[in-house]
Order: C-alpha cells, then sequence, then structure tokens
C-alpha cells in the first residue's frame, strides 16, 4: 500500500531549525543502504501549520522539533518527542523501544462536531436511521 513517512516536524517560522533537520534528514536517508532508505520516505513538515492535523498523532506544536514515521492507510504511527535525532529514532522505532500506536481522529469543535462525531462513529446504523426519518417523511 505504500511505504510510510518518516518526516521531522519543526516550525517553518524558525528556517535555522528548518534547514538543520531537513540537512540531517537528508543526510540520514542518503547514507543508507537502498533497500532500507526503499522501505520509507522521508520529509519534514511544519508542526505550526499543521498543528490540528498532527495532534492526532500526540504530536504538539510546543514540542517540536521530533520525529515521527507514519503508516497513513493503516493509521499506524510512531512517535516519542524525546527523540529529535533521526538515527537514534529509526532504530528505536525498528528495534521496537518505540511502541506502535493508533492515529486518533481530531476533535471537531462546537454541536454541529459532534453530531459529525456521532454519525460517523455509528455508522451504518446512523445512516439507516436518516433513511428511515427521511422515507417517514416522504410518504407521510
Amino acid at each position: 500500500l505504500g511505504r510510510p513517512l518518516a518526516l521531522g516536524i519543526v516550525d517553518f517560522d524558525n528556517a535555522e531549525q528548518k534547514k538543520a533537520i531537513k540537512e540531517h534528514i537528508l543526510a540520514y536517508a542518503s547514507n543508507l543502504p537502498t533497500q532500507d532508505a526503499d522501505k520509507y520516505y522521508f520529509g519534514i513538515m511544519d508542526g505550526k501549520k499543521w498543528s490540528k492535523f498532527l495532534s492526532q498523532f500526540n504530536i504538539f506544536e510546543e514540542d517540536n522539533p521530533q520525529m515521527v514515521v507514519m503508516d497513513v492507510p493503516s493509521k499506524k504511527f510512531w512517535q516519542n518527542s524525546t527523540y529529535t535525532n533521526m538515527i537514534d529514532f529509526m532504530k528505536a522505532v525498528q528495534n521496537g523501544e518505540i511502541e506502535e500506536l493508533i492515529a486518533t481522529k481530531p476533535k471537531k469543535s462546537g454541536i454541529l462536531g459532534t453530531i459529525e462525531s456521532l454519525f460517523v462513529d455509528n455508522l451504518p446504523y446512523s445512516l439507516i436511521v436518516i433513511m428511515l426519518l427521511v422515507f417517514g417523511l416522504v410518504f407521510l
């Protein structure tokens, strides 16, 4: 289904931090044997801009910079904010020192967000209830 993403999460407003993490990840990926490098896509992500999205992976803006591995299709991820070095982080992921976690759904605010969450969490039953209500209103 694709390769997991190995990402450095940084604040893009901090140009020095962004450059240092980018160079660090590039050096790490470049020095890997091909069979190991082909297991992941490597990159960096703006932890400030994407903070809401990243919160489902236990990544919060105040803890950056940090590393994360995401397997998007399965919603599995490996994250530990104490690692800021890709070499040590990837070793810990591969050795099982960092446990595999499952992404949580980002919470939506307000009454509409609550209704949407209830609807999605209770599919397909919620869809059946909506269909019965619609058919009931149409045929009454």
